[in-house]
């Protein structure tokens, strides 16, 4: 078994982040990924990103995906550790998987020591080949990045359906940051959908803060 690991959703202040591995037993298999035209999810329209999806399913041997919820992702980051909460959920979703050649995308300045790191997670021997870029140049991490990407967005519409316009989650995005900002107005704290280490979540807690302040005087 080889396999792809990415992730989608690193970066939003709303939502989970999804990782996922993608997987098969046979190389050819890689080509026909290929055909399929697989690339970094980012470089896909929403449409073909879905598309993608399915054909992924049905040609790959293993498909895991991971949802990392907001609470986890605050807590490894007030210690500093976002890239080591990935390289356990990587290491978690090799060993499901029975993988023993993987190609991940390293969030790590320093590729090998990511690499390093989800190896020494794992039982058994796994060769973990962890690069920049890795889900533009091998197809099975761009068929993780697919994946991963489809089920995060269809995470933030089933929320949408209940909670009302989000956005993309991402900070930069200002329908998010109004969703945000209403919510914190109305209960006074982020909803626990929201990474509140983020420096948006921190920022618009102190705009609301400091606004009550002035409204007390």
């Amino acid at each position: 078994m080889i396999a792809g690991i990415d992730e989608a959703g690193r970066g939003p202040v709303v939502g989970p982040m999804v990782m996922a591995l993608v997987g098969v037993k046979d190389e050819e298999k890689v080509e026909e990924l290929k055909e399929l035209g697989v690339r970094d999810s980012k470089k896909l329209s929403p449409a073909r990103r879905e598309e993608l999806y399915g054909e992924i399913l049905s040609l790959a041997d293993v498909v895991i995906t991971k949802r990392v919820e907001p609470f986890l992702i605050d807590a490894f980051v007030k210690v500093g550790g976002l890239n080591r909460l990935e390289a356990i959920v990587a290491a978690e979703l090799i060993q499901r998987s029975g993988a023993k050649r993987v190609f991940v995308d390293a969030p790590d300045t320093d590729p090998l020591r990511y690499g390093r790191a989800i190896a020494q997670l794992v039982e058994g021997d796994v060769e973990v080949v962890a690069e920049h870029g890795a889900d533009a140049k091998y197809p099975l991490v761009s068929a993780a990045s697919i994946i991963a990407k489809v089920e995060r967005d269809r995470i933030i519409r089933r929320m949408e359906e209940v909670y009302g316009e989000i956005g993309t989650g991402y900070p930069h995005d200002e329908v998010t940051l109004s969703f945000v900002e209403r919510w914190m107005r109305a209960f006074g704290r982020p909803p626990s959908f929201v990474r509140s280490s983020w420096r948006t979540a921190r920022r618009l807690g102190k705009k609301l803060f400091q606004r009550r302040i002035e409204d007390y005087f």
